[in-house]
């Protein structure tokens, strides 16, 4: 793991671990607070009993009221099982709180959205949606981070079947929609043409596969999915479904190899596995001006000044 630019890792690590470790009232990142007064016996028995009873009663009588009497339409929950946390892989729920907690100061200093980190220990994806979707009352939506490939395959389209409020895999869609979004301009900058380029996509997690699902809908010219176990290819029996079904649709001259055989005159790069396995060669094989996003969290596939010594784009000062 590297630390922010300009600072050491070990300086990086002790800001981070003190980070809302001693703060003026417990521990954390997040707290929460009344938006209405509550400071006299008179506001107690308003918020609460005897007043709160007579919400309690017109919610029975109109129960479509319920957003506007309570915070549930501005209040989000992030669920995660700490299954793929970060690049850190499985670390359990207790260690994934953080990551959670830090997303919701996220969610509050950039949308104004309240957010509720909610770390489950769960054995099985129907337990997952089972402890999800029984929450349904209290929010407005559902923020799923950090939960594994395969199953958040299965736990996202049975939540979005179950649920009457938004969900959201954020590994999935949220990285895929900021990867795609960058692309779409580098392409520009650079001259390109989506259905002339070749993308390499390495991870086929839940980002790597949501990221593929929307390079398809953009119509990229070809696109080369690479995990593990090297190029996913048409026709081999691989362990996971959501990797036979890209290797499918994808690798339109079932080429094979590793992730340098690859990227070998690829037009643009997208990391979203693991730190360190992005050498300078491999960036200098892509062709002329690649575009590199190394995306892996907390350290990326390639660091972007030695993206940049390899030959990597550089418009306005800004690798990518």
């Amino acid at each position: 793991m590297n630390g922010w630019p300009g600072q050491t890792e070990t300086s990086f690590a002790d800001r981070a671990l003190a980070f809302g470790r001693d703060v003026y009232s417990g521990h954390g990142k997040i707290e929460i607070l009344p938006k209405v007064g509550a400071a006299t016996l008179d506001e107690m028995a308003v918020a609460y009993t005897p007043g709160v009873g007579y919400v309690v009663r017109h919610l029975l009588e109109y129960p479509e009221n319920l957003s506007l009497q309570t915070t549930k339409d501005n209040m989000v929950a992030l669920v995660t099982d700490g299954s793929a946390v970060l690049g850190l892989g499985n670390v359990g729920p207790r260690a994934g709180m953080p990551v959670m907690e830090g997303k919701a100061v996220m969610f509050k200093a950039l949308a104004g959205i309240d957010c509720m980190p909610l770390s489950l220990d769960v054995s099985s994806p129907e337990q997952f949606c089972d402890v999800v979707a029984a929450l349904e009352p209290t929010f407005g939506g559902i923020n799923m981070e950090d939960v594994a490939a395969p199953n958040c395959f299965p736990i996202l389209r049975t939540l979005e079947q179950r649920l009457s409020i938004p969900v959201i895999h954020d590994d999935q869609y949220g990285t895929a929609t900021i990867a795609v979004a960058a692309l779409i301009n580098a392409v520009k900058l650079t001259g390109r043409r989506m259905g002339d380029i070749r993308v390499v996509v390495n991870g086929v997690g839940a980002a790597g596969a949501a990221t593929v699902s929307l390079l398809e809908e953009l119509g990229v010219g070809d696109i080369i999915a690479v995990d593990r176990v090297g190029v996913l290819q048409r026709g081999v029996n691989y362990p996971f479904v959501h990797w036979r079904e890209i290797a499918a649709r994808t690798n339109r001259e079932n080429c094979y190899g590793d992730l340098a055989e690859a990227l070998q005159g690829a037009d643009a790069f997208i990391g979203v596995s693991v730190g360190g396995l992005v050498s300078e060669a491999m960036v200098t094989a892509m062709a002329k001006h690649p575009i590199v996003f190394a995306l892996a969290n907390p350290e990326p596939e390639i660091s972007p000044d030695r993206a940049l010594a390899a030959g990597g784009c550089d418009h306005g000062k800004r690798a990518f």
